[in-house]
């Protein structure tokens, strides 16, 4: 059990047993007892984040797991609690009396059932979200699928049910605008076949499958499989090639983090040399690459991932946290213009590993389908 977890656990214990002491001569769950359930629970866990923090074991992300558990788990155990001690001390012709308190308590629990939704239904609710653009160097209708994010440690049948998505969708191109998985080299080399599958899969449907690197899998790596498999890897280089009937120019970027809206110089010079009437796509991770292309540079569309969309977001206000510079409503995911260009941002499959709590809210798990039109 980590130390987060044991103060998780701790704060739980304290806070039913200050409720029990408080109660030993009222056995009804008063407010006052209810408050102080409630911050016992709030300042140990404030002391497991403070521990963690100067041990340097929790990042940002640690943090947000932390408070997750404290609303999802610990206060919905201590709001139970504290209902079947009340509950079962007082008499019955007492317990009408505690119609409200024991409202509140049930309101308590509530978060529980949003952690199991968030937790386990929701990432698996995956959709293809199917996006109609128009471009002036579109000659002929042309369909690109974009797997986002995969970011998995393990391949499953989540990934299993998105690449099957991808392939029914019928694409002219395949586009992966990074972490298509989760972990080192050397848990890479574990499920390095069963990547190596996917892409196989994908490979079978269309010729072209193109790949940049993320933030979570690595730029070797992605270069092995690409050697292995067929598909194509780029780093801050171009690809040429004839899809479905039209000559397209892909260019895939390799943003450091960091530094989000730095295009690599050579590659800018590449693009500006590229015939202005020719469709050209830039692939990058992370959306603030289309920031750092200027409106003169020839580039017809931006395609990214890498912000899951918030993976939670708010009704009437959207994601909370986007990590990205461009405009919420566009790191939500879908598409917009930006610098006189289109962009498409996906919202991704998978899920903010390491310590960061494994869910999604108001924000499912999606396999873009563009379906590029002329002008």
């Amino acid at each position: 059990m980590s130390l987060a977890s044991q103060f998780l656990f701790g704060a739980l214990v304290v806070a039913v047993m200050s409720v029990l002491v408080a109660q030993r001569h009222d056995p009804l769950p008063s407010l006052s007892a209810m408050t102080r359930a409630v911050f016992a629970l709030f300042w140990l866990t404030v002391v497991a984040l403070v521990v963690h923090s100067i041990t340097r074991s929790i990042d940002f992300f640690g943090v947000v797991h932390v408070f997750y558990l404290a609303i999802v788990v610990s206060l919905p155990l201590t709001s139970f609690s504290l209902f079947l001690i009340g509950w079962a001390r007082l008499r019955p012709t007492k317990r009408r009396l505690a119609n409200l308190n024991y409202m509140l308590l049930f309101l308590g629990m509530l978060p529980a059932a949003f952690g199991y939704y968030a937790t386990h239904i929701e990432p698996d609710r995956l959709q293809v979200d199917t996006q109609t653009i128009l471009l002036s160097d579109v000659a002929a209708p042309i369909r690109i699928a974009v797997l986002s994010d995969l970011q998995t440690p393990n391949v499953g049948q989540h990934e299993l049910d998105a690449v099957a998505a991808v392939i029914a969708s019928e694409p002219d191109l395949i586009v992966i605008p990074g972490d298509f998985w989760a972990g080192d080299f050397e848990h890479f080399q574990k499920i390095r076949s069963d990547l190596a599958a996917l892409l196989d899969d994908m490979l079978a449907s269309t010729h072209h499958v193109v790949m940049v690197v993320g933030d979570t899998d690595g730029g070797d790596e992605l270069r092995s499989l690409a050697e292995e498999t067929g598909a194509v890897y780029l780093a801050d280089d171009i690809w040429r090639h004839d899809v479905a009937g039209q000559m397209v120019t892909i260019a895939g970027t390799t943003i450091p983090q960091g530094e989000r809206q730095m295009v690599d110089p050579d590659l800018l010079a590449q693009l500006n040399s590229t015939p202005a009437d020719e469709l050209t796509i830039v692939v990058s991770h992370r959306p603030d690459a289309a920031l750092g292309l200027e409106a003169s540079v020839p580039v017809d569309l931006v395609i990214a991932g890498h912000t899951h969309g918030g993976q939670v977001a708010l009704p009437m206000f959207g994601p909370i946290v986007t990590f990205s510079d461009v405009p919420r409503s566009l790191a939500a995911g879908g598409a917009a213009v930006i610098n006189g260009r289109a962009v498409y941002v996906s919202s991704g499959v998978g899920l903010e590993r390491g310590q960061a709590p494994q869910m999604r809210f108001g924000v499912v798990p999606e396999v873009g389908l563009l379906l590029l039109e002329p002008a």
